[in-house]
C-alpha cells in the first residue's frame, strides 16, 4: 500500500461516523450532564439589524417631529453634497458647491460634508437621512436615545475629518456636534478628584465640534502665554480672505511661480527668528529683516561647527 493513499484513508475515517452522529448527536448532547456556569447569567441575543427607510419600524413623521421639538427645532433633513449639481447643473447652488470643494472650512459646515472622498475597496461618502445639529450635551442625549429606541444607525460627526468613514453612513441619524466649537480659558483647573493631590493650573477646554485652529486662537490671542508665534493649518486655502495671508501667498507666487501649501504656511508662520552665519559673524534679524540684538542667541549660533549657516 502507498503511504499516500493510506493517509487519504485514515483522513477519511472521521466522516464515516458523520450520519451516526447526526442520528444521536441530538439525544447525546440532551443527555450529557452541563457544567455549572460562572459569572452572571447568561444574556439573551439581541438582533442587532438597523431599521432603514421603508422599513415597517421606520419612525414616523410624528417620531420626528418629536425629536426636532426636543432638539429645539435642530433636526434636519440631510442632502447630498452634490444634490444642487443634480437639480441644476449650471445653478448657482450647483457653482457654490463646486467653487468651495477645495475649503476644508466650507466643507465641514456642510451635513453632508466630509474631508475625505472616500477608500477605495473600504467606504464612500453617504449622507445621513437626518441630523441634528448638536448645541449641548442635552441634544446629543436626545439623539443617541431615539436611535437606541428606534433601532436607527447612529454616526457622530464634527468636521468630518474621519479618514475611516465612521462620522458618515446612509440610512443613519446624525450627530452633528460643528455648531458645539466653545473654547473656554481656565486661570486655575483642576480635574475632577483631584483636590488635594495635584495644584490647579492654567488650561484650555473644547467642546466636541471645536477645531485645534479654535484653540490656537483662545490660547494665542486671548491667552497669550502657551504657544508663541504658531499659526496651525489643518487645511490651506491658497487665497483667504485675511490680507496678512493674501500677502503671504502673493509674495509665494512672485518668488516660486506656484501656491504656497500647509507646508510652506507652517514655515512661514514659524519663523520667529532669521540667524545668518558667516564666520565668526553672526546677524539676527526678524521676519521682516528688522536687526535684532539677542547676545545669547549670537553666541549660541557663533558656536556651531559651520562656517556659513542661515537658520530660521
Amino acid at each position: 500500500m502507498y503511504r499516500r493513499e493510506l493517509l487519504r484513508g485514515a483522513a477519511a475515517l472521521p466522516l464515516l461516523a458523520l450520519p451516526a452522529l447526526a442520528r444521536g448527536g441530538a439525544a447525546a448532547q440532551e443527555a450529557a450532564p452541563r457544567a455549572p456556569r460562572i459569572g452572571p447569567p447568561e444574556r439573551p441575543r439581541v438582533h442587532l439589524a438597523r431599521v432603514r427607510p421603508g422599513d415597517p419600524a421606520w419612525p414616523s413623521p410624528a417620531s420626528w417631529q418629536k425629536l426636532n421639538d426636543a432638539v429645539g427645532g435642530n433636526l434636519t433633513r440631510v442632502q447630498p453634497l452634490f444634490d444642487p449639481c443634480r437639480r441644476e447643473g449650471d445653478g448657482a447652488a450647483c457653482r457654490e458647491v463646486l467653487a468651495n470643494l477645495h475649503n476644508p472650512f466650507y466643507i465641514g459646515d456642510q451635513p453632508s460634508g466630509t474631508e475625505v472622498s472616500g477608500w477605495l475597496d473600504a467606504w464612500t461618502p453617504a449622507p445621513s437621512v437626518y441630523a441634528i445639529r448638536a448645541r449641548n450635551t442635552a441634544d446629543v442625549v436626545a439623539g443617541v436615545n431615539f436611535a437606541r429606541e428606534k433601532q436607527l444607525r447612529l454616526v457622530v460627526k464634527g468636521t468630518g475629518h474621519s479618514y475611516l468613514g465612521t462620522s458618515n453612513a446612509p440610512d443613519s441619524l446624525l450627530i452633528w456636534t460643528r455648531g458645539m466649537s466653545g473654547v473656554t480659558l481656565h486661570e486655575a483647573f483642576l480635574g475632577s478628584g483631584c483636590e488635594g493631590k495635584a495644584a490647579a493650573v492654567p488650561a484650555v477646554t473644547a467642546e466636541a465640534g471645536a477645531m485645534w485652529i479654535d484653540l490656537y486662537q483662545a490660547v494665542t490671542n486671548q491667552a497669550g502665554r502657551y504657544v508663541q508665534g504658531a499659526l496651525l493649518c489643518p487645511g490651506w486655502i491658497a487665497d483667504p480672505a485675511d490680507p496678512r495671508t493674501a500677502a503671504f501667498v502673493e509674495a509665494f507666487r512672485r518668488e516660486y511661480g506656484l501656491d504656497p501649501g500647509a507646508t510652506e504656511a507652517y514655515a512661514y508662520d514659524g519663523i520667529r527668528l532669521l540667524a545668518f552665519k558667516q564666520g565668526s559673524d553672526v546677524r539676527l534679524f526678524s521676519r521682516n529683516r528688522l536687526p535684532q540684538v539677542l547676545p545669547a542667541v549670537a553666541k549660541a549660533v557663533a558656536a556651531l561647527p559651520v562656517t556659513d549657516a542661515i537658520l530660521d
